[in-house]
């Protein structure tokens, strides 16, 4: 049987869990969109969210995570939406909270860099940005209009070769923030130190962990609710079956049931009047 204990403890863990999401929450606050509804009923997943909240980075390219914000520039912070009209809705209501640019997915103008002059890139070890997140299929034109045309390389001297090479010849950052462009050539700046997109991910596992530990707790509950009906139960029916017993005794001693009993054993003594 699960004790109340256990799920006292666990709805503890919940909290501390809850915690700990709303912090990192407040850490990439610039990644919420923030929008009253434009009209009453509409539709809010036709909303997708800023660009840093939809990726997904594996923790093995972590590492790449400082040269894909300076790659994304300010177009992390906007947010894909399914389409025109819901552009158009948001721009009439004039429900956004902050200045923000939508991305309509449906009807975005997107390019990707050719595959022959990725793949010169990647002899060279630099890999397509694109190439180094997960992102739900559709908000793939978002995604492909933010890092589909840029270059990720571990160091200056492949984003250089990079950016030298005409089979290749793209824009391409470096793991420490570098921008090596075709045009003009090398150019560095202050490197974020914000980590959004690796703290994007730390809320999202917070948030699956905290989903599975709801989970849980919601199976306890059940668990203990069965436990607290079967018992409920065997108590009504030890009271009934105590109650019958009373009776039965009563019934015994009764003088009606003594008369019946003399009856059934002595039927020829029964007459009619």
């Amino acid at each position: 049987m699960v004790s109340r204990d256990l799920l006292r403890n666990r709805a503890d863990t919940n909290f501390s869990s809850s915690q700990k999401r709303d912090a990192k929450r407040n850490e990439v606050s610039r990644t919420d969109f923030r929008a009253d509804d434009p009209y009453p009923n509409f539709d809010r997943s036709s909303v997708y969210g800023t660009i840093a909240s939809l990726i997904e980075l594996d923790e093995a390219n972590s590492v790449a995570a400082t040269a894909l914000e300076i790659a994304a520039g300010g177009r992390l912070y906007n947010v894909a939406v399914r389409d025109d009209t819901t552009v158009s809705a948001f721009i009439k209501a004039k429900t956004i909270k902050t200045k923000t640019i939508l991305l309509p997915v449906s009807n975005l103008h997107a390019t990707v860099a050719d595959r022959s002059r990725v793949a010169a890139a990647e002899k060279h070890g630099a890999k397509l940005a694109l190439n180094l997140i997960r992102y739900d299929k559709k908000v793939s034109r978002a995604l492909e209009y933010v890092f589909g045309n840029v270059l990720i390389a571990p160091n200056k001297h492949i984003a250089k070769r990079c950016t030298d090479d005409p089979a290749v010849r793209m824009k391409c950052v470096t793991y420490e923030g570098d921008v090596y462009d075709t045009s003009a050539g090398m150019s560095g700046g202050s490197t974020p130190n914000d980590k959004v997109l690796v703290k994007v991910q730390e809320l999202r596992r917070l948030e699956q962990e905290l989903a599975q530990r709801r989970a849980s707790l919601e199976e306890i509950d059940r668990q203990l609710q069965h436990s607290k009906g079967a018992v409920d139960l065997k108590k009504a029916l030890d009271t009934k079956t105590h109650a019958l017993t009373l009776l039965e005794k009563s019934m015994a001693n009764s003088n009606a049931t003594r008369v019946r009993s003399k009856l059934s054993i002595r039927p020829d003594c029964l007459t009619a009047d």
